[in-house]
């Protein structure tokens, strides 16, 4: 009976993971690494918005990120990230990349920008209108300038005021590209703390924005009249009255004191695909699935980009061509949920393209578990991935 117990024990210790209850807690290192992705997003959306393009393209090049962390400026208050995906940083993890940054060097380099404007440019566009191609616009434009001095447009006495002003405006003046110089100077420690700040504000964010994940506050009610259009705006809106919602709880007084960060709908976007892509990786490696289900899950989290790949020609060289098919059907992969999509909703509309109701329902059962411990999790594990390093910074003064 003795022997029994023991040989009952060791069967238990060798058991396979995947014969073991669930743990959740696997899932927070790609959590981690998206919080670092939006963090870094976010700060340089913060950076461009102040125009400090400089430090801005510093930031979203530094260690080479898998995609692309710079910004697209929309308007002269208004910039969005170039790249809304999953995979910024696939294999940096955030407590490496911040004590990177945190042990980092400072660095100086020369900035050199363009202010003015071209020959026969726009004038107060700072440059951005180049030459005009059209061969009688220039000429066009020198008459409209001598005709425009001729006619008092500002009003009396006030035409000489004006006109004094725009020749000491640098930016105005004579119609040439000018060009200013100097030199940056970059902190990464210091960077590295601007960094956790916003971290700090993600996270806090992500606790209360995560649960709408899970409580139904993302199911989007059917519309038969809407069309298209009107579908997408409605899609679109959804994220955005939930982080309203979700702000307005944190503010009960409504006074306005809750801070927001400026990309916390898109945010939200993305955490529900993470959850929905993890979820679903997860369920075909634990074996929870019959082996059809999980082929079945497997081709949609990877698509092909083509539907429709060349038949290999029958002869001797048949292997070679099955090798390369192989090669280039691997290489044309893309990841269902995780690649660049500016649209939100797309985990729903992925859950939807599976066509088994069952099987989209044991995902989202699985990804509300995930949903649920991230949201318990977050703040208390950036709180301590902080303090490691900063006690490791002090460590290193000493």
């Amino acid at each position: 009976m003795a022997a029994h117990r023991v040989l009952s024990l060791v069967a238990l210790l060798v058991a396979p993971t995947t014969a073991l209850s669930y743990d959740p807690a696997r899932s927070l290192a790609p959590l981690h690494r998206l919080l670092l992705q939006r963090t870094v997003q976010t700060q340089t959306v913060y950076l461009t918005d102040f125009h400090d393009e400089a430090k801005a393209q510093w930031l979203a090049n530094y260690l080479d990120p898998q995609a692309p962390m710079d910004t697209v400026r929309m308007s002269n208050t208004e910039c969005l990230p170039r790249y809304n995906g999953l995979d910024g940083f696939p294999h940096a993890t955030n407590e490496e990349y911040l004590r990177t940054m945190i042990r980092s060097e400072p660095i100086t380099y020369e900035v050199r920008y363009k202010v003015g404007t071209w020959a026969g440019g726009n004038q107060g566009t700072g440059g951005a209108v180049g030459p005009s191609e059209e061969p009688a616009a220039d000429e066009a434009f020198r008459k409209g300038m001598e005709q425009k001095q001729t006619l008092d447009f500002w009003g009396g006495s006030n035409n000489a005021a004006a006109a004094s002003t725009r020749r000491n405006n640098p930016f105005l003046g004579e119609h040439t590209a000018k060009y200013r110089e100097y030199e940056e100077t970059i902190v990464p420690s210091r960077f590295a703390q601007l960094l956790m700040t916003t971290q700090q504000q993600l996270a806090k964010e992500w606790r209360r924005d995560l649960c709408a994940i899970y409580d139904g506050s993302l199911i989007l009610p059917r519309d038969p009249d809407a069309d298209e259009a009107q579908a997408i705006a409605a899609e679109q809106s959804l994220y955005a009255r939930v982080i309203r919602d979700k702000a307005m709880g944190e503010d009960p007084d409504e006074l306005g004191r809750f801070a927001t960060s400026p990309l916390r709908a898109a945010n939200l976007d993305l955490c529900e695909r993470l959850a929905t892509r993890v979820a679903a990786r997860e369920l075909c490696v634990d074996g929870d699935l019959s082996p059809a289900q999980a082929r079945r899950l497997e081709e949609c989290l990877e698509r092909l980009e083509s539907s429709e790949p060349a038949e290999p020609e029958a002869g001797p060289t048949d292997d070679i061509h099955a090798a390369l098919a192989a090669k280039l059907e691997t290489m044309t992969r893309v990841d269902a949920l995780g690649g660049h999509a500016r649209r939100r909703g797309l985990a729903r509309r992925w859950l939807e393209s599976l066509e088994d109701e069952a099987l989209a329902d044991v995902v989202r059962r699985r990804r509300n578990e995930l949903a649920r411990h991230w949201a318990e999790s977050v703040v208390d594990e950036v709180a301590a991935t902080h303090a490691l390093l900063l006690r490791e910074s002090l460590e290193s003064q000493l």
